[in-house]
Order: C-alpha cells, then sequence, then structure tokens
C-alpha cells in the first residue's frame, strides 16, 4: 500500500493536485510504518530511500523545488549499497529540481557527476532522465557549466 500511496502522490503531483499529493504521501508513510517484518522479495526495493525519493518526485512535480531537493538529498544518504541504480538516478532527480528552480550551475555539476556513474549502469531510466536533462540544459548553454555538461555528455555516435 506505502508504494501504490506514493505512485498516486506522484500522479496527483503530475496533474497539480498538491491536496491529494499531500494527503497519498501521509498514506504511504502510514502504511510504510505500519508493515512488519521483511518486505516479500518484489518489494525488497521498498526502502525509506525510496519512499523518500518518491516523495521528491512528488514534491518536483508540484513545483516544490527546494522540497524536492532536500528530499531527493536525503533519499541518496539513505540508499544501501545495492541500489546501485538509485545511486546515479537521484543526483539527476536533484539536478532537475535543481535546474526547474534556476540553479543551472549546481544543477549541471550534479547532473555531470551522475552521467559519470551512469556509464556503469544499464537502465532505460536512467538513459531518459540523462537525455531529457541534456536537452533541457541546451537551453541554458551560454551558462558555463551548462556547456561543460553538454560536452561532457555530448553522444560520441560509436
Amino acid at each position: 500500500m506505502a508504494l501504490l500511496h506514493c505512485r498516486q502522490a506522484v500522479g496527483h503531483a503530475r496533474i497539480g493536485d498538491r491536496v491529494r499529493a499531500e494527503r497519498s504521501l501521509a498514506r504511504a508513510e502510514t502504511a510504510y510504518e505500519r508493515g512488519h517484518g521483511q518486505p516479500l522479495a518484489w518489494l525488497s526495493f521498498l526502502t525509506p530511500a525510496e519512499l523518500t525519493g518518491l516523495a521528491g518526485a512528488a514534491h518536483q512535480a508540484l513545483g516544490k523545488d527546494q522540497r524536492a531537493q532536500e528530499l531527493t538529498a536525503d533519499a541518496l544518504g539513505m540508499l544501501e549499497p545495492p541500489f546501485e541504480r538509485n545511486r546515479v538516478y537521484y543526483p539527476l532527480q536533484r539536478a532537475q529540481a535543481l535546474l526547474d528552480g534556476g540553479d543551472i550551475e549546481h544543477a549541471a555539476a550534479e547532473a555531470g557527476q551522475a552521467a559519470g556513474m551512469a556509464q556503469r549502469i544499464r537502465s532505460q531510466r536512467v538513459r531518459q532522465r540523462l537525455g531529457s536533462l541534456r536537452q533541457q540544459m541546451r537551453r541554458h548553454r551560454h551558462v558555463a557549466a551548462a556547456a561543460e555538461f553538454l560536452e561532457m555528455t555530448r553522444p560520441t555516435g560509436a
């Protein structure tokens, strides 16, 4: 139920329904706290870091860039070693929140670090997120950090 409520929160946030998004996040937290014992194997990814990362995504969709940055940084700090993809994905999510908040230099730096790690990860989600950031960063190529990020992540054609 916690995962369902988190996904609902992100969906509500994407259509701009702040009240329902926040209600779903609260329900997710309550459902997670009520859980007993170890999760089923297929839910082993559902950790406090995952819930916090999804809350960050919901806040980002609501336009709460600062809160999204904080939650995503918290999620990264809680992340356990086996979750290598999220170790790349969360910085990209944070970079998006920074970019949405107008902090182009920090967004480019965060995305650049994640891009370096992304080469080790085989994930369509990570590639899509990185591609989306590249596309948005093009609008800011006049900023040196954005131009460096674009050059560093330029497809080689190989």
